[in-house]
């Protein structure tokens, strides 16, 4: 899906790099320079620009083809009433942390994947979505599909108070979809007369158009000579549709129109400093009574007494309390130094400097100005957005001296003469000229440097484990009266794996392509449960000849110990209800909960560990699937799968959810997740052709190199940058994510031609750039020594990768015919690592 963004004119030229994200996807362009066009004028704009640029190959429709669908977002606006975010746009705001981890990601990060559901939904004669670039707005995870009308727009209900400050749809109450008519700022008392006859939902900016209705809109908002001119797409085309619109237009008044609320909506607004304090604070779930926000800035020792706003600020040795109602905004300038910026919490830079209404850090200007002898230094008929009031400083010692000199010390006349000195920029020129690159390695920076590993996993251990704790479960023993055996086969990440990694997916979702795989004939993972006459859980694991007995909560609970023998048996049992946390009955001790009566958990595991081929994250769900036959819990797979991605957490093991999806479902699948706490992939089953048929399978080789990494050291390195929102990062798991669907395609044709061969090829060939992308990711990933190794059979191959984490474990390798998987096994047999290297036979779980 294309994105056409209108942005302002700094970030334009910054965007794809600071935000991660693809050029060939995401098209950027700011308004036309000293020429209103209103949101009409502005898509059309928009449109025209991207059609014509030979590098984006976007097509625009006329009358023998159609407008590629894309999705609209205007974010180019001056962002007077949030002067923190208008150099780079309210649209990449970062946004609070929602998920236990330590940042969030931008505006636009948040916004994008519903806007795409969206257009998902739409039928093909819908076009194009527009939406506005400083709002945030959330939804039910399952949209309806939406109708075939030329404009389909989304409502939501709201209190007559807040319908007055926007937008509002009007609909008859017999026709609840059926717009009347459109209303902009309508007051309480009209809204009041139209209770009985008509329900109104307020106007949140998600509009879809059809082909038709963006040739009118281009219609209107150009003149006779082509060129655009300022059209509003919400107060003048959107009054102009319905059955009686305000502003007639007789051709207008022909498009079909359907209002639809928004399943579960919500419409955070981050228009103004008000806004930005406010919607942060609903979507984190705080209160924030300070209504404080301080972000990409260095504050150590400084103190705050409400409505604060603190952005960009450098390294410093400043001691300083801001007053309530003082902000401060640093931002370096792509000539050198940085432009100093304090302000009012409720400046609205708006107004010339003579009206009495145009106040400058909360009183009125011509007073501040009077307080520092600086009347003859501005033109009073000048709009302050546009007056050079802001020094631009070389240190952060010279910023010091001037902003106390300009938010309290009058007197001080050296501080005067230093900004005097000064060159000064305009919050227009600020935003104009604001080195956009530097502002966010500032930002990544200052995140790196007060990164705390253990702070990190935890906060999202607690958020992901509290969702098993609210519910909470009783096992019941006494339905375990025979033997229950549980056994799993391994997985082999094909395509998108990272993608399914918290915090990563929780934002963004994720796209996996796995297969699930038996060794040498049969499932290699087991976990079998036997009834007890003793009060004890005694715990034994065949592949490590350990046993232990556990007759206390103490001892279940040590389970925090990744790699030891029992502590996937002991947090599984812990989330099943044998731990008092997770059990919904209250116990004095494990003792009693036994009641007399134990059982014995035997865990079996027939591959290495740190094999890559996902066996700790499928013998956990081999052990909760055992447990939950064991104790009555009917527990689904669903419900297993999920709780493994807890017990990875409770393990401190981290990690994603594509491994035990890998193994408890079986065969080839595509794994789809949207965004959000709760990760519930979406699973289809994929063609298996490319594996089983008889003249490719011997050509899917897998060799255990007997070198092995625990995947958590990857993780860790892997899983920092998530947690910081490395623009670099989440522009390659993007990639990753959308090679992942170009996998799964290359499947399902698989199963329809005639030409295994260039099917088999092609499949190769994505899994070879699959391992390419882990690279990127993460170089150590692949060892020196097993680097040489597969130097010496690349030519034979379509592909190959170390499966999971890499760095060691097993080599899946995809040779060019059935002679080179021969000349494969025989180099690596007489080249191996280790004494344990060796082939295993593979073939699909079904």
């Amino acid at each position: 899906m294309r994105k056409l963004l209108s942005l302002p004119p700094s970030l334009v030229p910054a965007f794809h790099q600071v935000e991660g994200v693809d050029e060939s996807e995401y098209y950027c362009t700011s308004d036309p320079v000293g020429h209103r066009v209103g949101s009409g004028g502005g898509t059309v704009w928009l449109l025209q620009q991207a059609a014509s640029d030979p590098q984006f190959h976007f097509r625009l429709g006329d009358d023998r083809q159609a407008t590629e669908r894309c999705i609209i977002v205007h974010a180019g606006g001056q962002g007077r009433r949030l002067p923190a975010y208008a150099p780079s746009g309210k649209i990449l705001t970062p946004m609070p942390p929602l998920h236990g981890d330590l940042y969030g990601p931008s505006l636009l990060s948040m916004q994008m994947p519903l806007l795409e559901r969206i257009m998902e939904a739409a039928p093909s004669s819908l076009r194009t979505i527009i939406a506005s670039g400083d709002v945030l707005i959330t939804a039910a995870d399952h949209l309806d599909p939406l109708p075939s009308a030329d404009v389909v727009c989304y409502g939501l209900p709201a209190s007559p108070y807040r319908l007055s400050r926007h937008g509002v749809y009007a609909m008859p109450k017999n026709a609840p979809t059926q717009l009347d008519f459109m209303m902009q700022k309508p007051t309480v008392e009209r809204l009041s007369a139209l209770e009985a006859t008509h329900d109104c939902l307020l106007d949140i900016g998600l509009w879809l158009l059809s082909e038709r209705a963006l040739r009118l809109l281009q219609q209107r908002a150009t003149d006779e000579h082509g060129a655009i001119q300022s059209y509003d797409l919400y107060s003048d085309f959107g009054g102009s549709l319905g059955m009686h619109p305000t502003t007639p237009d007789p051709e207008l008044s022909t498009l079909s129109v359907a209002i639809l609320p928004l399943p579960e909506g919500r419409f955070l607004h981050f228009g103004s400093c008000s806004d930005l304090i406010a919607s942060a604070s609903i979507l984190a779930g705080s209160d924030n009574v300070e209504r404080v926000w301080v972000e990409n800035s260095c504050a150590d020792g400084w103190t705050f007494c409400g409505e604060n706003i603190v952005t960009g600020v450098p390294e410093n040795g400043w001691k300083l309390q801001l007053r309530q109602g003082l902000c401060i905004d640093v931002v370096p300038m792509r000539g050198g130094g940085f432009a100093l910026r304090p302000y009012g919490f409720g400046d609205a830079f708006r107004g010339t400097l003579a009206e009495p209404e145009t106040t400058y850090l909360g009183q009125p200007f011509f007073q501040w100005v009077g307080q520092r002898n600086l009347l003859s230094e501005f033109d009073s008929s000048t709009d302050i957005q546009f007056v050079p009031l802001f020094p631009v400083v070389s240190t952060m010692a010279e910023a010091e001296l001037i902003f106390r000199w300009m938010t309290s010390d009058v007197r001080d006349e050296n501080a005067r003469q230093a900004y005097l000195r000064c060159p000064r920029l305009s919050a227009q020129q600020i935003s104009d000229q604001a080195d956009i690159e530097a502002l966010a390695a500032q930002r990544l920076r200052l995140r790196r440097r007060n990164y705390n590993e253990q702070q990190a996993f935890s906060g999202l251990r607690r958020h992901l484990a509290t969702t098993v704790r609210r519910g909470g479960r009783t096992p019941d023993l006494a339905a375990l009266t025979t033997i229950v055996t549980a056994s799993s086969p391994l997985r082999i990440d094909i395509s998108g794996g990272w993608t399914d990694t918290p915090p990563f997916c929780l934002y963004h979702g994720g796209s996996v392509v796995n297969l699930a795989i038996d060794l040498d004939g049969e499932a290699p993972l087991s976990c079998t449960l036997k009834p007890l006459d003793e009060p004890l859980i005694r715990m034994r694991s065949v592949d490590l000849q350990a046993s232990e007995d556990v007759r206390s909560w103490e001892q279940l609970r040590d389970y925090a110990h990744l790699g030891e023998a029992f502590s996937i048996s002991k947090a599984a049992l812990s989330l099943a209800g044998f731990a008092p946390e997770f059990c919904s009955k209250p116990y004095a001790s494990l003792a009693e909960q036994l009641g007399g009566r134990g059982f014995e958990i035997i865990t079996h595991s027939r591959v290495p560990a740190g094999s890559g081929l996902g066996t700790s994250s499928i013998l956990a769900a081999t052990v909760l699937e055992a447990v939950g036959r064991a104790f009555a819990l009917e527990w689904t797979r669903e419900d297993v799968c999920q709780l493994t991605l807890v017990l990875e957490q409770l393990l401190t093991a981290g990690g994603g959810w594509q491994d035990q999806y890998g193994g408890i479902y079986g065969g080839a699948k595509l794994l789809t997740t949207l965004p959000g706490s709760v990760q519930r992939p979406l699973i289809e089953q994929l063609p298996t052709d490319l594996w089983t048929h008889p003249d490719l399978a011997p050509r899917h080789l897998l060799y255990f190199t007997g070198m092995t990494r625990m995947a958590r050291q990857i993780l860790a390195e892997i899983v920092r940058d998530m947690y910081l929102q490395n623009p670099a990062q989440r522009h390659l798991l993007m990639q990753m994510k959308a090679e992942a669907q170009l996998m799964a395609t290359a499947l399902r044709v698989s199963a329809s031609t005639n030409d295994l061969q260039a099917a088999f090829t092609a499949y190769g060939r994505l899994l070879r750039l699959n391992w390419q992308r882990n690279q990127q990711l993460d170089a150590g990933c692949l060892p020196p020594a097993i680097a040489r190794l597969t130097t010496l059979i690349d030519d034979l191959c379509e592909g190959y990768k170390l499966p999971g984490a890499g760095g060691g474990g097993f080599l899946y390798i995809v040779a060019k015919d059935a002679e080179a998987a021969c000349r494969i096994r025989q180099i690596l047999n007489e080249n191996a690592l280790s004494p344990t290297a060796r082939f295993y036979e593979m073939s699909v779980h079904p």
